[in-house]
């Protein structure tokens, strides 16, 4: 079983603007320019955090200590639900059409609340191997995306069910399911070398698209993270990832087939309508 490593993190407020930042010991400050005011929740270091279009301002944090807590209005203020699990979960997944729907990774187990974070639930999965990386699809609730120790699955059914797809990859550490265009997805296979595949029938066949992506070197944890706007034309993709310790973006307008950089960029990664988040910058123009 593979280790997953935690990056304490907070969530913060710069200027009356939501965003994550990579802390340590900061002290409670009046928000404004230049001054970042701390948001909770007070459960420990924020170690996972999903928002979901379904609903705006609906977020949910894992925390070191407390568990999983939710926000309805963007992080202003939070609730710790009571059935809230216990373990600092490493990944939080959303569902990006029914907001009451939240999946969480945590030391490999999966683990599902249909209620907004009150209850949770392990799916029965049969599966061998830990849970690695989970993508949904936008536009079917019930089309899953897994990575586990072993093999990449998939489900139609809202996990309930699992079929393994043949990846000629032992797992993946990222993927990611475009908006526009569903049957496109996109992982990272961290083997040596590490490659960027792209599949463009739900999984079914995948090819190497990383033309351009200076991918020797780069750091396994943290993992590479994959983003799709669903705000550009469809086959805009984004990945970011750490080399040597020192992060880069870098975008496809063609699904994969080339690379750009996209700079000054940063990790972690996160995208907005329109808007990317990278790191401590932001771009409105596609990077």
């Amino acid at each position: 079983m593979h280790s997953v490593p935690r990056f304490p993190l907070s969530i913060l407020v710069l200027a009356g603007a939501l965003v994550l930042a990579v802390t340590a010991g900061l002290a409670p400050a009046d928000a404004g320019i230049d001054f970042w005011t701390p948001l909770g929740p007070n459960g420990g270091d924020v170690i996972a955090l999903t928002a979901t279009p379904a609903q705006p301002g609906l977020l949910y944090a894992a925390t070191s200590n407390a568990g999983v807590f939710r926000s309805e209005d963007g992080g202003s203020t939070w609730v710790h639900p009571s059935g809230s699990p216990w373990f600092g979960a490493e990944a939080l997944i959303a569902d990006p059409q029914a907001p009451g729907t939240v999946y969480a990774i945590a030391g490999g187990n999966l683990e599902k609340s249909a209620d907004a974070g009150n209850t949770w639930m392990v799916p029965t999965t049969g599966l061998v191997g830990p849970f690695l990386a989970l993508a949904i699809d936008p536009q079917s609730s019930a089309t899953l995306y897994a990575s586990t120790g072993n093999s990449v699955v998939k489900s139609t059914d809202g996990v309930v069910s699992w079929n393994h797809l043949a990846t000629g990859s032992g797992y993946f550490n990222a993927v990611a399911v475009d908006p526009s265009l569903p049957s496109t997805v996109y992982a990272v296979d961290p083997g040596s070398p590490l490659k960027f595949l792209r599949s463009a029938d739900s999984g079914a066949t995948w090819v190497e698209r990383d033309l351009g992506l200076p991918l020797s070197g780069v750091d396994f944890y943290p993992p590479p993270l994959i983003a799709v706007d669903p705000a550009t034309v469809p086959g805009t993709v984004y990945v970011a990832f750490r080399a040597a310790g020192v992060a880069a973006v870098y975008r496809s307008a063609d699904a994969g087939d080339s690379w750009q950089a996209a700079g000054p960029g940063g990790y972690p990664l996160a995208l907005g309508r329109g808007v990317i988040y990278a790191g401590g910058v932001k771009s409105t123009d596609g990077g």
